[in-house]
Protein backbone atom coordinates (compact mmCIF):
# COMPACT_ATOMS: atom_id res chain seq x y z
CA UNK A 1 0.00 0.00 0.00
CA UNK A 2 2.80 2.24 0.74
CA UNK A 3 4.24 1.96 -2.88
CA UNK A 4 1.00 2.92 -4.34
CA UNK A 5 0.75 6.20 -2.13
CA UNK A 6 4.81 6.77 -2.79
CA UNK A 7 3.77 6.35 -6.73
CA UNK A 8 0.83 8.33 -6.15
CA UNK A 9 2.44 11.00 -4.60
CA UNK A 10 5.34 10.91 -7.00
CA UNK A 11 3.14 10.86 -10.05
CA UNK A 12 2.14 14.28 -8.36
CA UNK A 13 4.71 15.76 -7.83
CA UNK A 14 6.35 15.38 -11.23
CA UNK A 15 2.98 16.60 -13.18
CA UNK A 16 3.13 19.88 -10.74
CA UNK A 17 6.89 20.43 -11.88
CA UNK A 18 6.28 19.84 -15.76
CA UNK A 19 6.59 23.19 -18.11
CA UNK A 20 2.49 23.24 -18.86
CA UNK A 21 2.37 24.72 -15.04
CA UNK A 22 5.10 26.65 -14.41
CA UNK A 23 5.50 30.79 -13.56
CA UNK A 24 5.45 31.87 -17.11
CA UNK A 25 6.17 36.16 -16.79
CA UNK A 26 3.93 38.26 -17.16
CA UNK A 27 1.64 38.30 -20.48
CA UNK A 28 2.79 35.07 -21.83
CA UNK A 29 2.04 31.14 -21.84
CA UNK A 30 2.81 28.14 -23.67
CA UNK A 31 5.86 25.26 -22.76
CA UNK A 32 8.45 27.49 -22.79
CA UNK A 33 6.85 30.84 -22.01
CA UNK A 34 7.15 31.65 -25.70
CA UNK A 35 3.67 32.37 -26.64
CA UNK A 36 2.33 35.78 -25.86
CA UNK A 37 -1.09 36.26 -24.23
CA UNK A 38 -3.67 38.30 -26.68
CA UNK A 39 -4.68 41.44 -24.86
CA UNK A 40 -8.72 42.48 -24.71
CA UNK A 41 -7.79 45.51 -25.69
CA UNK A 42 -5.38 48.24 -26.21
CA UNK A 43 -5.70 52.06 -24.27
CA UNK A 44 -4.02 54.58 -26.70
CA UNK A 45 -3.05 57.52 -24.49
CA UNK A 46 -1.09 59.83 -27.03
CA UNK A 47 -0.42 60.09 -30.59
CA UNK A 48 2.16 61.47 -32.26
CA UNK A 49 1.91 62.57 -36.09
CA UNK A 50 5.66 61.84 -37.06
CA UNK A 51 5.93 62.91 -40.53
CA UNK A 52 2.84 64.40 -42.56
CA UNK A 53 3.17 66.26 -46.27
CA UNK A 54 4.34 70.23 -45.86
CA UNK A 55 2.60 70.70 -49.29
CA UNK A 56 -0.73 69.22 -50.55
CA UNK A 57 0.41 68.93 -54.28
CA UNK A 58 3.26 71.64 -54.58
CA UNK A 59 1.05 74.48 -52.81
CA UNK A 60 0.21 74.82 -48.94
CA UNK A 61 -2.50 73.27 -47.32
CA UNK A 62 -3.65 76.77 -46.20
CA UNK A 63 -3.12 79.85 -48.37
CA UNK A 64 -1.75 82.24 -45.58
CA UNK A 65 -0.62 79.77 -42.59
CA UNK A 66 0.36 76.30 -42.21
CA UNK A 67 -2.28 73.57 -41.79
CA UNK A 68 -4.89 73.38 -38.98
CA UNK A 69 -3.91 70.00 -37.82
CA UNK A 70 -6.72 67.09 -36.55
CA UNK A 71 -6.96 63.67 -36.34
CA UNK A 72 -9.90 60.78 -36.84
CA UNK A 73 -9.42 57.43 -36.09
CA UNK A 74 -11.89 54.34 -37.60
CA UNK A 75 -12.93 50.97 -37.39
CA UNK A 76 -15.25 49.28 -39.90
CA UNK A 77 -15.30 52.73 -41.19
CA UNK A 78 -17.08 54.60 -38.46
CA UNK A 79 -15.35 56.89 -36.41
CA UNK A 80 -14.36 56.04 -32.88
CA UNK A 81 -12.09 58.92 -31.94
CA UNK A 82 -11.34 62.37 -33.45
CA UNK A 83 -9.74 65.36 -31.93
CA UNK A 84 -11.42 68.25 -34.02
CA UNK A 85 -12.32 69.82 -30.57
CA UNK A 86 -8.51 69.97 -30.25
CA UNK A 87 -7.21 71.26 -33.74
CA UNK A 88 -3.36 72.03 -33.52
CA UNK A 89 -3.43 75.55 -35.36
CA UNK A 90 -1.24 76.55 -38.06
CA UNK A 91 0.85 73.63 -37.52
CA UNK A 92 4.81 74.37 -38.34
CA UNK A 93 6.56 71.95 -38.79
CA UNK A 94 6.26 68.59 -40.00
CA UNK A 95 5.14 66.66 -36.87
CA UNK A 96 2.14 67.26 -33.91
CA UNK A 97 1.48 65.24 -30.85
CA UNK A 98 -2.30 64.73 -28.77
CA UNK A 99 -2.78 63.88 -25.40
CA UNK A 100 -5.39 60.84 -25.85
CA UNK A 101 -7.45 62.06 -22.61
CA UNK A 102 -9.67 59.91 -21.89
CA UNK A 103 -7.58 57.26 -23.06
CA UNK A 104 -9.23 54.85 -26.53
CA UNK A 105 -9.97 51.27 -26.04
CA UNK A 106 -8.83 50.00 -28.95
CA UNK A 107 -11.50 46.26 -28.52
CA UNK A 108 -10.56 44.38 -31.21
CA UNK A 109 -6.65 44.53 -30.94
CA UNK A 110 -6.65 42.02 -33.79
CA UNK A 111 -8.59 43.86 -36.67
CA UNK A 112 -7.27 47.35 -38.44
CA UNK A 113 -8.22 50.13 -37.61
CA UNK A 114 -7.30 53.41 -39.81
CA UNK A 115 -5.59 57.10 -38.62
CA UNK A 116 -5.94 60.43 -40.82
CA UNK A 117 -4.79 63.96 -40.20
CA UNK A 118 -6.90 66.55 -41.25
CA UNK A 119 -6.39 69.89 -42.36
CA UNK A 120 -9.54 71.84 -40.87
CA UNK A 121 -10.87 75.04 -42.89
CA UNK A 122 -13.17 77.22 -41.75
CA UNK A 123 -14.77 77.86 -45.71
CA UNK A 124 -14.42 75.26 -47.69
CA UNK A 125 -13.84 71.16 -47.10
CA UNK A 126 -11.64 69.88 -44.82
CA UNK A 127 -8.65 68.39 -46.26
CA UNK A 128 -7.71 65.25 -46.00
CA UNK A 129 -3.73 65.06 -46.06
CA UNK A 130 -3.15 61.37 -45.10
CA UNK A 131 -3.56 58.19 -43.31
CA UNK A 132 -2.89 54.72 -42.97
CA UNK A 133 -4.63 51.24 -41.79
CA UNK A 134 -2.87 49.20 -38.95
CA UNK A 135 -3.52 46.42 -36.61
CA UNK A 136 -2.51 47.42 -32.96
CA UNK A 137 -1.48 43.76 -31.61
CA UNK A 138 0.97 41.40 -32.77
CA UNK A 139 1.77 38.38 -31.82
CA UNK A 140 5.50 38.43 -31.69
CA UNK A 141 5.58 42.19 -30.99
CA UNK A 142 7.12 41.73 -27.15
CA UNK A 143 4.40 44.27 -26.08
CA UNK A 144 6.00 47.60 -27.01
CA UNK A 145 4.60 50.83 -25.13
CA UNK A 146 5.19 52.47 -28.50
CA UNK A 147 3.08 51.26 -31.82
CA UNK A 148 4.58 53.16 -34.84
CA UNK A 149 3.07 52.88 -37.78
CA UNK A 150 4.47 53.57 -41.31
CA UNK A 151 4.47 51.75 -44.79
CA UNK A 152 5.97 52.20 -48.24
CA UNK A 153 3.92 54.18 -50.16
CA UNK A 154 2.60 56.00 -47.35
CA UNK A 155 2.75 60.31 -46.76
CA UNK A 156 2.23 60.28 -42.76
CA UNK A 157 4.00 57.99 -40.07
CA UNK A 158 2.86 57.51 -36.37
CA UNK A 159 3.43 56.58 -32.93
CA UNK A 160 0.62 55.94 -30.61
CA UNK A 161 1.44 55.20 -26.62
CA UNK A 162 -0.49 53.05 -25.22
CA UNK A 163 -0.92 50.28 -22.86
CA UNK A 164 -2.16 46.45 -22.85
CA UNK A 165 -5.71 45.55 -21.11
CA UNK A 166 -5.56 41.81 -20.12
Amino acid sequence: MKKYVYVILLSIAILSCSKDNQSCPLRYTGNDSDIQITPQSILVEGINLKTFPLLDNGVPWDLLDDPDLYIVITYNGLEIYSTRSNVKLNSAGSSATWAVFPALFLDEPLNKYSIGVFDYDDLNGDDFIGGISFTPYSSNNNFPFIIDLSCVGCNTEWSLLIKYQF
